[in-house]
C-alpha cells in the first residue's frame, strides 16, 4: 500500500519534478523483488482500493509502473514451501550459513517433503504453462524430474553457466573458475548432468523441510510474521499442509498432534485469505482490469537457496504467457541471494526501454 500510495504521490506531483512519472521503475531484491513484481502485476487493480483511502493516498492518480526489475523476488508464498520440496527433494541435509543452523530431516520431514513435492508436480501442470519460443506445453512428470517444465529449469540452469563461461573466455570477467564434475564445457555451450546433481554441487540446500511455513511457527520464519495480524504475531499459511498431515497421521501420529491443530486453526480465515490474495501477483497475472507493466526484468542467481528457482521462471512464464509486457528473465552464475547481475547490465536495460 506504501509503495502504490507513492506512485500515486508521484504522478500526482509530476509537474513539479525532474523526469517522467510516466516511466517510474521499480526495483527491489529478496522481499523487496516480490513487492517490485507486484507493482508490475496489480497496476491500478481495485482489490487495493479501500486500503489506499485508508492510508490517504491520491485516489484520482493510477499506481501502475512502466517497468519493474525483480531480483530474487520471494514471492507465491501459498505454493513455495512446495516448490522448496520438489526442488530439493532429493537432497535432506541443509547449512544456513546465515543463521548457523544446519542438519538433516527427519524420517517424519522427509515424508512431509515427498507429499509437498508431489503436490508441486499437480500444481505446475494446472497451470498450463507454455514454453513462449517453442509453443509447448510445459508440464512436470510424476517423479517431477522429467517432462518439459523440468526440461525448462535445466536448460536455464545450464543458459547461465553458458552466459558465464562465455563471459570467462571472452576476458570480461576477471575471476577464477574450475568446472565440477556435474558441468561440462565445448567452448560455447554448457550442460549439466542433471538438476539434482548441480544442486549438490552448486546451490545445496539452505532450509529445513517446510522453509516457509515453519512448523514450529517461530521468529524463524519471516513469512510466518507477514501473514500474522494483530491477535496472533504469527500465523501459519499453507493450505496444502492440514491434508499432508492427514495423510502422515498414521504414521507419525506424534507429529500429527503436535502440529495438526495450528494449521487447522487457520483454515476458513477470510482475512489471512485475503492478505495472501493480495501478496501474490500471480492471483492477477493476465486480468483485464490490471494494468501491467510494459517491461519487467528477473533476475536470479544460480546459488540462490532462499527459494525454489522455480518461482521465478512460474512468475515469468505466466507474465509471458498471459500479458503483452517485454519479459526479460535469466538465470545468473555464480550469484547468490541478491542482486545477481552482471556490472552495467541493468543500466543498459534501463537506458534501452526507456528510449522508445
Amino acid at each position: 500500500m506504501d509503495l502504490k500510495a507513492g506512485i500515486r504521490f508521484l504522478k500526482a506531483n509530476d509537474a513539479e519534478m525532474a523526469g517522467d512519472a510516466n516511466k517510474i521503475i521499480s526495483i527491489g531484491t529478496s522481499a523487496g523483488g516480490a513487492m517490485s513484481a507486484l507493482l508490475a502485476s496489480t497496476g491500478n487493480a481495485k482489490d487495493y482500493d479501500s486500503y489506499l483511502r485508508e492510508i490517504g493516498a491520491v485516489m484520482d492518480q493510477s499506481d501502475d509502473v512502466y517497468a519493474a526489475q525483480a531480483y530474487c523476488p520471494i514471492t507465491d508464498l501459498d505454493h513455495a514451501d512446495q516448490a522448496y520440496e520438489w526442488m530439493y527433494q532429493n537432497l535432506q541435509t541443509y547449512n544456513n550459513s546465515r543463521s548457523g543452523e544446519n542438519g538433516e530431516s527427519t524420517d517424519f520431514e522427509k515424508a512431509v517433503s515427498k507429499q509437498m513435492a508431489s503436490g508441486y508436480v499437480d500444481y505446475i501442470n494446472s497451470l498450463k504453462l507454455v514454453d513462449t519460443k517453442t509453443g509447448e506445453p510445459l508440464t512436470l512428470g510424476e517423479d517431477g524430474r522429467s517432462g518439459r517444465f523440468y526440461q525448462y529449469m535445466v536448460q536455464k540452469v545450464e543458459d547461465a553457466a553458458t552466459v558465464y563461461l562465455n563471459k570467462l573466455s571472452e576476458g570480461s570477467l576477471d575471476v577464477p573458475y574450475t568446472l565440477n564434475d556435474c558441468l561440462s564445457w565445448d567452448g560455447s555451450s554448457a550442460k549439466i548432468t542433471s538438476l539434482d546433481d548441480y544442486l549438490a554441487d552448486y546451490n545445496p540446500r539452505m532450509k529445513s523441510v517446510m522453509a516457509f511455513d515453519n512448523l514450529e511457527m517461530n521468529e524463524k520464519s519471516g513469512e510466518n510474521l507477514e501473514f500474522g495480524d494483530e491477535t496472533h504475531q504469527y500465523l501459519h499459511f499453507d493450505s496444502y499442509m492440514p491434508d499432508v498431515l492427514e495423510k502422515l497421521k498414521t504414521d507419525y501420529p506424534e507429529e500429527y498432534s503436535k502440529y495438526a491443530e495450528g494449521y487447522d486453526a487457520v483454515i476458513g480465515d477470510k482475512a489471512l485469505a485475503e492478505r495472501k490474495k493480495l501478496l501474490n501477483p500471480l492471483n492477477y497475472i493476465g486480468s483485464d482490469s490490471v494494468d501491467t507493466a510494459e517491461h519487467i526484468r528477473i533476475r536470479v542467481g544460480t546459488q540462490d537457496a532462499d527459494t525454489a528457482l522455480s518461482v521465478s521462471a512460474v512468475l515469468a512464464l505466466s507474465l509471458e504467457n498471459k500479458t503483452d509486457a517485454d519479459v526479460d528473465y535469466a538465470l545468473v552464475w555464480n550469484q547468490g541471494h541478491g542482486n545477481a547481475d552482471y556490472d552495467g547490465e541493468l543500466l543498459q536495460w534501463i537506458d534501452k526501454i526507456c528510449k522508445e
